[in-house]
Parts: C-alpha cells; sequence; structure tokens
C-alpha cells in the first residue's frame, strides 16, 4: 500500500516535473531525426524537392498547414497566405526560440519563398484535448495526469512569453477560448508547446510600453476589460484606442485551466484550492493581476498538496 502510493505520487508530481522541462539534445540550426541525430535544418532545396505531400491540415488568415513527409519523418509545413508580415514575425521568432522546451520544434525553414517546416504532433492543438483522453479511453488517474502536466505547460509557455529575454510578449491571437487553445500543440507524450507565433508582440519602452491586438474593435468576455473600446459614446477609432500589456493573457489564464482540467473530482479539488488565485487574475486593473510566475508556483504547490493528500488515502489510489 505504501509501495503504491509512493509509486503514484512519483509519477504524478515529480515525473510530470521533469518531462515538463526536457528539450532537443540538439543545438541551435540542428533538429533531432527519427533516430535521434541532430541534423542541419532543411532549407529551401529540400522543401521544394524532398517534400512528400500528405493532406493539409490547416487553413487560416496568416498561412496554410499541410502535412508532409521528409526521409519518412512527419512534419507541417507552413506556407504565407495574405498576411505576410505576420508569418515572417512568427518565422523570426521560431528561429529566435528554436532552443526552448515551449515552443513547437523547428526543422527548417526558407525566407524567399518563405516556408516553414516544423515537428507534426498527431495530437493536435488543445482545444481537442478532452476528445482525445476519450478516444484513447484512459483511467481518470490517467487523465487527470495529463490534464496537470498540460495545466502546468500553458502556465509555464505563458510565464515564458513574459519573461523571456527579449520582453515581455503578449499572445494577441487569442480573442476567444477556442481559438486561444488552438495556438497550443500536444506533444506525443501528452504536453503543450506553442504552435503558432505569428501574433506575439513586445511590450517596449516605446508607445508607453503598450500594445494593441490588431486594429479592429474587440468583443466579448472573453477578452480583458482594457481591450474593449472605452468610449461608449462614440464609435470604435483605431487611434484613439488606448494600449495595454501582458497582463491582457493573466485575465484569460482562468478560462483556459477550466477548460482543460475540466469537472473530475480532482480537477475541483485543484481548482478550489486556486479560487482566490483565480479571483484576482480577474481585477478590472491590470495592476491588480498577479504574474504568470505567481500563478505557475500557486498551481505547482496545489498539485503537489492533492498528490501528497492522495497517496496517504484511499489506499494510496488518484
Amino acid at each position: 500500500m505504501f509501495t503504491r502510493a509512493l509509486l503514484e505520487l512519483f509519477t504524478v508530481v515529480f515525473l510530470v516535473r521533469a518531462q515538463n522541462f526536457r528539450a532537443s539534445p540538439c543545438k541551435k540550426g540542428f533538429f533531432l531525426d527519427n533516430s535521434g541525430m541532430c541534423l542541419p535544418l532543411l532549407g529551401c532545396h529540400a522543401m521544394a524537392n524532398e517534400l512528400k505531400i500528405i493532406e493539409k491540415i490547416h487553413g487560416g488568415f496568416v498561412k496554410d498547414i499541410t502535412h508532409v513527409q521528409w526521409n519518412d519523418i512527419d512534419l507541417a509545413y507552413s506556407t504565407p497566405r495574405a498576411f505576410k508580415k505576420d508569418f515572417w514575425s512568427g518565422m523570426e521568432l521560431l528561429e529566435l526560440f528554436q532552443e526552448s522546451r515551449y515552443v513547437v520544434e523547428l526543422v527548417g525553414l526558407c525566407r524567399s519563398p518563405m516556408q516553414i517546416l516544423t515537428k507534426f504532433y498527431k495530437h493536435g492543438s488543445a482545444d481537442g484535448l478532452t476528445q482525445l483522453l476519450t478516444k484513447n479511453n484512459f483511467s481518470e488517474s490517467r487523465s487527470f495526469q495529463i490534464k496537470l502536466q498540460v495545466a502546468e505547460d500553458y502556465l509555464n509557455i505563458i510565464n515564458f512569453l513574459h519573461i523571456n529575454e527579449t520582453g515581455p510578449r503578449v499572445m494577441c491571437d487569442s480573442n476567444g477560448l477556442a481559438k486561444t487553445l488552438s495556438q497550443f500543440l500536444i506533444t506525443d507524450d501528452f504536453h503543450l508547446v506553442l504552435g503558432d507565433l505569428d501574433a506575439l508582440p513586445i511590450v517596449t519602452k516605446s508607445h508607453k510600453g503598450l500594445i494593441k491586438c490588431g486594429h479592429r474593435e474587440l468583443f466579448g468576455i472573453f477578452v480583458a476589460p482594457e481591450q474593449l473600446w472605452p468610449y461608449t459614446t462614440k464609435p470604435f477609432d483605431d487611434e484613439e484606442m488606448p494600449g495595454y500589456d501582458e497582463k491582457t493573457d493573466i485575465w484569460k489564464i482562468p478560462d483556459v485551466l477550466y477548460n482543460l482540467l475540466r469537472d473530475s473530482l480532482l480537477s475541483q479539488r485543484l481548482k478550489y484550492g486556486l479560487f482566490d488565485k483565480f479571483r484576482r487574475c480577474k481585477a478590472m486593473l491590470p495592476q491588480d493581476r498577479p504574474t504568470a510566475k505567481e500563478l505557475l508556483s500557486y498551481f505547482q504547490k496545489e498539485k503537489d498538496k492533492i498528490a501528497l493528500e492522495r497517496s496517504f488515502s484511499h489506499n494510496g489510489e488518484l
């Protein structure tokens, strides 16, 4: 009984955390192939002559994405549509953050014409997590473990975007829950990586340190209050729309985590422990909201607390 409890505790807490910090062994400019070798990033010639098309998997405003193979390696092949400036920005960030464990793995790029190759993840994006767990018929224990690691990965990614060496970056492609979740890919071992880097403006000292997500008026309760047009007596004018910073991402965190964790008893227990922190995320004033780093720390403490409680009750079963 005690041995089983310790095993469950190790699996849910320590192993999850260790996996979450695993990064590619390849240095910048290289990618890991199926045999475990680090190969140079593929270039324009390989993309033009060596790709086998499998199927189109996505079409959006910025880019088209196609499932392809190169030497039996499954990859995602991206080409720009109308918004080539956004595509270029995403390509530069992919190259900049290539060694980060929080970003989709870069396999190749070509600047003229613009093309990107990244690792292909068969599980798709985070908006399909519930269906994925149901399809695989996982036990309640395994499903909760996956939800935990996916939720913690999401917080790690937001924290990375806010504290990376280039300065705070804001997830602008996040005006709705489904759209936000679609920005994250589920890896083969059920972790999350950021898959879309096309709309991550940086909060700098210019423009009073603020940014705006596009030039159109935003609506709805999912976006932060400061992203809404504040002047109800006159029509929207982008020139007069105030800017904002990375705290818009904090406003959205409770909604994303509630969706990822769903409604199992253990998820309810975790959300109850985080209730006060989630309430602070919804503060009307951005400066009153916690940082992503604080929320990540709170989440890990609550997760560890639950694991300890469960390891010494119900015969150590989660």
